[in-house]
């Protein structure tokens, strides 16, 4: 490594030394990871991720859908759900609460409890 000298203010360096401190390290650490940190976000070159090429083999992406579009495909969808059943969405609905109450019951209840059936 390169030693160096640097001059920094009295708070800046309280700040590093009471880091330093918590963390069980020396304040060397705390700068080199520092400037470490700085050089990646600031002086590093870095290509936008829209500026690389597509690598061989793939293809481009085709765009997403609008919402229009989403809404649309769960709207029909939904329409041939209906259609496959061949039940009214609302009996349907009352069916599956109907056996929803059924399951929580025999929860409830437990085997071997007295539901009105001989044993």
């Amino acid at each position: 490594m390169k030693p160096i000298s640097v001059h920094v203010s009295e708070s800046d360096y309280e700040a590093f030394r009471k880091a330093a401190r918590q963390r069980g390290e020396p304040i060397a650490h705390l700068i080199r990871e520092a400037m470490a940190t700085y050089r990646v976000e600031h002086l590093e070159r870095r290509t936008p991720l829209r500026g690389l090429e597509v690598a061989d083999g793939t293809r481009e992406q085709e765009a997403l859908p609008d919402r229009v579009e989403i809404h649309d495909e769960i709207a029909d969808r939904h329409v041939a759900r209906e259609t496959t059943t061949g039940s009214d969405p609302s009996e349907r609905r009352h069916a599956e609460t109907d056996a929803a109450d059924e399951s929580t019951a025999s929860h409830v209840e437990g085997p071997g409890s007295d539901t009105g059936t001989a044993a």
